[in-house]
């Protein structure tokens, strides 16, 4: 099956919880929601105004989240596309992931921050310094205790959640990390 709708490179792509629509979104400032049996983009999103760096699915795949260099993270519905709350955020808003209890949306904001909201009352909830170059991906270990970081500075990180208290740092690349996950079991990080 192909998906057609970036004009430029399109980032991440989670499911809705029934895993029948996908999320994607852009360098071309665009996010979607696709029909993932068919292919079709189902809703548009086109309010980000620079490129979009991460998105999330939450409420249930109800609602979705994008960050964007623009310096926001929108929220918005996901079958109409409609803003619901923008938050600002330093220097963009990164990637995004939702931890595995769906209460809490964390970024990894360009300016090396992991910032987390709680999705009912949008208060910040976890602020800590994170890398020393861009935070480019994450992914949480089942239990949400821990929280795995990608930085651009070639290492990936993995910390206490929601303390951000550093457990290890991952080394071994010669560049950019760009994604991070647990693998089976959450033994294993593969970046």
């Amino acid at each position: 099956m192909t998906f057609i709708g970036h004009t430029y490179a399109g980032l991440g792509f989670p499911f809705n919880i029934d895993g029948t629509r996908m999320l994607s979104s852009g360098f071309d400032t665009k996010a979607y929601v696709w029909g993932f049996t068919n292919g079709t983009a189902l809703t548009e999103y086109t309010e980000q105004t620079n490129l979009t760096t991460g998105n999330a699915f939450i409420h249930g795949g109800k609602q979705a989240a994008t960050g964007s260099a623009d310096g926001t993270v929108r929220i918005w519905d996901a079958e109409t596309g409609e803003t619901i709350k923008i938050i600002p955020v330093e220097g963009g808003g990164g990637s995004l992931k939702l931890t595995p209890d769906g209460r809490t949306l964390v970024a990894g904001t360009l300016l090396r921050k992991v910032i987390g909201w709680d999705i009912e009352t949008w208060q910040e909830t976890v602020n800590f310094q994170a890398h020393q170059g861009v935070i480019s991906g994450g992914d949480f270990y089942a239990n949400g205790t821990q929280l795995l970081t990608a930085g651009f500075e070639g290492t990936a990180k993995v910390w206490e959640f929601p303390s951000g208290e550093e457990l290890a740092t991952l080394f071994g690349h010669q560049g950019n990390v760009a994604e991070v996950t647990y693998g089976p079991e959450d033994k294993i990080a593969y970046t």
